[in-house]
Protein backbone atom coordinates (compact mmCIF):
# COMPACT_ATOMS: atom_id res chain seq x y z
CA UNK A 1 0.00 0.00 0.00
CA UNK A 2 1.28 3.04 -0.75
CA UNK A 3 0.65 5.91 1.82
CA UNK A 4 -2.03 5.83 3.98
CA UNK A 5 -5.80 6.57 3.07
CA UNK A 6 -7.09 10.03 4.58
CA UNK A 7 -10.76 9.31 6.32
CA UNK A 8 -12.12 12.44 5.43
CA UNK A 9 -15.59 13.99 7.79
CA UNK A 10 -17.79 12.39 4.49
CA UNK A 11 -16.68 8.80 4.93
CA UNK A 12 -18.39 5.91 7.13
CA UNK A 13 -15.76 6.13 10.14
CA UNK A 14 -17.25 9.84 10.53
CA UNK A 15 -20.55 8.58 10.38
CA UNK A 16 -19.58 7.12 13.84
CA UNK A 17 -17.25 9.73 15.04
CA UNK A 18 -20.48 12.82 14.51
CA UNK A 19 -22.80 10.32 16.70
CA UNK A 20 -20.26 10.22 19.31
CA UNK A 21 -20.98 11.69 22.51
CA UNK A 22 -17.33 12.98 22.99
CA UNK A 23 -16.86 16.63 21.89
CA UNK A 24 -13.07 15.54 20.40
CA UNK A 25 -14.21 12.85 18.00
CA UNK A 26 -15.13 14.65 15.07
CA UNK A 27 -12.35 16.40 15.26
CA UNK A 28 -9.96 14.16 14.87
CA UNK A 29 -7.40 12.83 12.12
CA UNK A 30 -7.54 9.40 11.22
CA UNK A 31 -6.02 7.29 8.31
CA UNK A 32 -6.86 3.67 7.05
CA UNK A 33 -4.35 1.30 8.12
CA UNK A 34 -5.68 -1.93 6.62
CA UNK A 35 -9.32 -3.23 5.93
CA UNK A 36 -10.24 -6.55 5.62
CA UNK A 37 -13.63 -8.54 5.03
CA UNK A 38 -15.07 -10.89 7.47
CA UNK A 39 -14.10 -10.95 11.36
CA UNK A 40 -10.86 -12.04 11.55
CA UNK A 41 -7.55 -10.08 10.28
CA UNK A 42 -4.90 -11.85 8.33
CA UNK A 43 -1.14 -11.46 7.88
CA UNK A 44 -1.17 -8.76 5.28
CA UNK A 45 -3.60 -6.56 7.09
CA UNK A 46 -1.32 -6.63 10.19
CA UNK A 47 1.13 -6.17 7.83
CA UNK A 48 -0.03 -3.40 6.74
CA UNK A 49 -1.27 -1.93 9.80
CA UNK A 50 2.05 -2.10 11.45
CA UNK A 51 3.23 -0.71 8.53
CA UNK A 52 0.40 2.28 8.87
CA UNK A 53 1.66 2.85 12.47
CA UNK A 54 5.29 3.80 12.08
CA UNK A 55 4.40 6.14 8.64
CA UNK A 56 2.23 8.06 11.29
CA UNK A 57 4.96 8.08 14.13
CA UNK A 58 7.43 9.29 11.61
CA UNK A 59 6.08 12.31 10.24
CA UNK A 60 6.38 15.73 11.87
CA UNK A 61 4.31 16.42 14.78
CA UNK A 62 1.93 18.80 12.97
CA UNK A 63 0.83 16.00 10.22
CA UNK A 64 0.24 12.97 12.37
CA UNK A 65 -3.07 11.43 12.42
CA UNK A 66 -4.87 10.93 15.49
CA UNK A 67 -5.93 7.24 14.84
CA UNK A 68 -4.94 4.89 12.21
CA UNK A 69 -8.15 2.89 11.90
CA UNK A 70 -8.43 -0.92 11.33
CA UNK A 71 -11.58 -1.77 9.40
CA UNK A 72 -13.48 -5.01 9.65
CA UNK A 73 -16.06 -5.65 7.16
CA UNK A 74 -18.93 -8.43 8.61
CA UNK A 75 -21.89 -9.49 8.54
CA UNK A 76 -23.53 -8.55 11.95
CA UNK A 77 -25.81 -11.91 12.23
CA UNK A 78 -22.51 -14.14 12.01
CA UNK A 79 -20.49 -12.02 14.27
CA UNK A 80 -20.08 -12.60 18.18
CA UNK A 81 -18.39 -10.71 20.88
CA UNK A 82 -16.02 -13.05 21.11
CA UNK A 83 -15.32 -13.06 17.95
CA UNK A 84 -14.89 -9.24 17.70
CA UNK A 85 -12.49 -9.77 20.90
CA UNK A 86 -10.49 -12.34 19.06
CA UNK A 87 -9.97 -9.86 16.24
CA UNK A 88 -8.65 -7.12 18.58
CA UNK A 89 -6.43 -9.63 20.51
CA UNK A 90 -5.09 -10.68 17.43
CA UNK A 91 -4.02 -7.33 16.15
CA UNK A 92 -2.29 -6.33 19.46
CA UNK A 93 -0.61 -10.19 19.58
CA UNK A 94 0.37 -9.42 15.51
CA UNK A 95 1.92 -5.80 15.91
CA UNK A 96 3.30 -7.19 19.31
CA UNK A 97 5.69 -9.63 17.14
CA UNK A 98 6.38 -6.98 14.48
CA UNK A 99 7.74 -4.73 17.21
CA UNK A 100 11.78 -4.94 17.26
CA UNK A 101 11.29 -2.90 20.43
CA UNK A 102 9.42 -5.14 22.24
CA UNK A 103 10.06 -7.83 24.60
CA UNK A 104 8.55 -10.99 26.37
CA UNK A 105 5.51 -11.96 25.67
CA UNK A 106 2.30 -9.82 25.07
CA UNK A 107 -0.20 -11.67 27.63
CA UNK A 108 1.97 -14.16 29.62
CA UNK A 109 4.22 -11.21 31.44
CA UNK A 110 1.35 -9.25 32.30
CA UNK A 111 0.22 -9.53 36.15
CA UNK A 112 -2.96 -11.07 37.76
CA UNK A 113 -3.14 -7.53 39.75
CA UNK A 114 -2.77 -5.24 37.20
CA UNK A 115 -4.96 -1.95 37.56
CA UNK A 116 -3.61 -0.33 34.38
CA UNK A 117 -1.88 -1.22 31.22
CA UNK A 118 -0.32 0.34 28.14
CA UNK A 119 -0.13 -1.24 24.49
CA UNK A 120 2.72 0.36 23.41
CA UNK A 121 4.49 -0.07 19.32
CA UNK A 122 7.57 0.85 18.64
CA UNK A 123 8.06 2.93 21.71
CA UNK A 124 4.91 4.85 21.46
CA UNK A 125 1.90 3.39 24.02
CA UNK A 126 -1.80 3.52 22.07
CA UNK A 127 -5.08 3.83 23.44
CA UNK A 128 -7.32 1.15 21.18
CA UNK A 129 -10.95 1.16 21.74
CA UNK A 130 -13.16 -0.34 19.17
CA UNK A 131 -16.71 0.72 17.79
CA UNK A 132 -18.82 -1.68 16.16
CA UNK A 133 -22.31 -2.11 14.51
CA UNK A 134 -22.54 -5.88 17.01
CA UNK A 135 -23.06 -3.45 20.10
CA UNK A 136 -26.33 -2.55 21.54
CA UNK A 137 -27.83 0.44 21.00
CA UNK A 138 -26.93 2.19 24.47
CA UNK A 139 -23.52 1.32 24.42
CA UNK A 140 -20.83 4.07 24.53
CA UNK A 141 -18.78 2.10 21.51
CA UNK A 142 -22.14 1.68 19.03
CA UNK A 143 -21.08 2.20 15.72
CA UNK A 144 -24.21 2.70 13.53
CA UNK A 145 -22.49 1.63 10.34
CA UNK A 146 -23.76 -1.80 9.62
CA UNK A 147 -21.91 -4.81 9.70
CA UNK A 148 -18.63 -2.68 10.15
CA UNK A 149 -16.30 -2.81 13.36
CA UNK A 150 -13.58 0.02 13.87
CA UNK A 151 -10.24 -0.71 15.24
CA UNK A 152 -8.62 2.81 16.02
CA UNK A 153 -4.91 3.05 17.58
CA UNK A 154 -5.11 6.54 19.20
CA UNK A 155 -1.15 7.42 20.24
CA UNK A 156 -1.10 8.96 23.67
CA UNK A 157 0.63 12.33 21.69
CA UNK A 158 -2.78 12.57 19.91
CA UNK A 159 -4.47 13.41 23.38
CA UNK A 160 -2.06 16.35 24.04
CA UNK A 161 -2.64 18.19 20.69
CA UNK A 162 -6.20 18.53 22.64
CA UNK A 163 -4.93 19.36 25.85
CA UNK A 164 -6.74 16.14 27.43
CA UNK A 165 -3.36 13.93 28.46
CA UNK A 166 -2.98 13.13 32.06
CA UNK A 167 -0.27 15.80 31.76
CA UNK A 168 -3.36 18.16 31.80
CA UNK A 169 -4.11 19.73 35.16
CA UNK A 170 -7.79 19.95 33.80
CA UNK A 171 -7.89 16.70 32.51
CA UNK A 172 -9.96 14.62 35.67
CA UNK A 173 -12.76 18.02 34.78
CA UNK A 174 -12.72 17.31 31.32
CA UNK A 175 -13.02 13.67 31.86
CA UNK A 176 -16.18 14.59 33.99
CA UNK A 177 -17.50 16.39 31.54
CA UNK A 178 -17.27 14.05 28.69
CA UNK A 179 -18.99 11.19 30.35
CA UNK A 180 -21.80 13.28 31.54
CA UNK A 181 -22.34 14.06 27.77
CA UNK A 182 -22.39 9.95 27.51
CA UNK A 183 -24.51 9.79 29.92
CA UNK A 184 -26.70 12.45 29.08
CA UNK A 185 -27.38 10.30 25.48
CA UNK A 186 -28.13 7.32 27.38
CA UNK A 187 -24.78 5.97 26.70
CA UNK A 188 -22.97 4.76 30.17
CA UNK A 189 -19.29 4.46 30.54
CA UNK A 190 -17.51 2.22 32.44
CA UNK A 191 -15.74 5.11 34.32
CA UNK A 192 -13.98 3.31 36.95
CA UNK A 193 -12.38 0.96 34.24
CA UNK A 194 -11.54 4.15 32.53
CA UNK A 195 -9.85 5.76 35.11
CA UNK A 196 -7.34 2.73 36.57
CA UNK A 197 -6.79 2.80 32.58
CA UNK A 198 -5.98 6.85 32.67
CA UNK A 199 -3.37 6.58 35.26
CA UNK A 200 -0.90 5.45 32.63
CA UNK A 201 -2.42 6.90 29.31
CA UNK A 202 -4.06 10.06 28.29
CA UNK A 203 -7.99 8.59 27.81
CA UNK A 204 -11.39 9.99 29.02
Amino acid sequence: MRGRVALDVNGELFDVMRSSPCPYASRGRYVLGARWDGALPAIQHLNCLAQGLVEEAAKPRQQRADAVVAVSQHDNAGMTYQQLCRALFMCLVGLHNRDPLATGDLVGDLSESLDSWDFTFRAVAYFVPVFSSIYDTDHPRRSDVPDTSFFLFQPEYAFRRFNISGESPRRRALSDQVLSRFAAGGRIYPIESVYRLAKSISVY
